[in-house]
């Protein structure tokens, strides 16, 4: 299955706690790309680089801003580039996620495997298993009671 011990209660609720943050800015996340344009005759190779991430929501200081002039917020006020863009509870997710995304990957792979091995289990089972294991297959499938 995975070679990473299951996680724990205390684990996932930290983990979910990252995750569901009240000061966390709302997603989805997405990248912003743009092409390099340095190098003229001698082009430079960067190609594509990150040069920020775009929120559904504006920046703390452009929902100031607007407050204060009463103004629309524009285009580049959903694009996060500066260290005062994020919330510390943005920081503390995106740090986090080098090692929460594996776990869960692994957490799921193993729950998946499990699944799998359970089915079989039933399916080997005599024709007379009834009810409860119809039931428990339904469940395990993901499928509608």
């Amino acid at each position: 299955m995975t070679d990473r011990p299951p996680l724990s209660d205390a684990q996932l609720n930290e983990i979910d706690a990252r995750a569901t943050r009240e000061r966390l800015t709302p997603g989805p996340w997405r990248l912003d790309r743009e092409s390099c344009d340095c190098g003229g005759d001698y082009p430079c190779g960067h190609g594509m680089f990150v040069t920020g991430i775009v929120t559904p929501t504006p920046t703390h200081l452009a929902v100031e801003r607007c407050k204060r002039t009463g103004e629309q917020p524009r285009d580049y006020d959903f694009h996060r580039s500066e260290i005062c863009d994020f919330t510390d509870a943005d920081w503390e997710l995106m740090a986090a996620a080098r090692d929460d995304v594996p776990a869960l990957v692994a957490e799921v792979r193993r729950h998946r495997a499990q699944i799998r091995f359970l089915l079989a289990a039933i399916a080997r089972k005599d024709a007379r298993s009834g009810e409860a294991d119809r039931r428990l297959r339904e469940f395990l499938s993901g499928e509608e009671a």
